[in-house]
């Protein structure tokens, strides 16, 4: 599942993420293997993130581009 998350306000203002839960059996590749543990526990709960707020093109291109292979569901925040 892909969803999306707009943060409205918080201590570094509005933010916008697209999050990619992984899905069940499937193992994302690790950075370190000696965290393997404890990287996919947080994926499992929280996702891979993707600060859309970050980037230099448009978010909303981003998540037309996304939604061609992938349906992507609003988040309230």
């Amino acid at each position: 599942m892909i969803r999306r998350a707009r943060i409205k306000g918080g201590i570094y203002g509005p933010r916008d993420w697209l999050i990619i839960d992984p899905s069940p059996g499937v193992l994302p590749p690790l950075r370190l293997p000696l965290w393997r543990n404890l990287e996919l526990r947080w994926q499992k709960l929280y996702g891979v993130r993707i600060p859309l707020h970050g980037l230099d093109a448009e978010s909303e291109a981003i998540v037309r581009s996304v939604e061609r292979f992938r349906p992507v569901t609003e988040d309230g925040g």
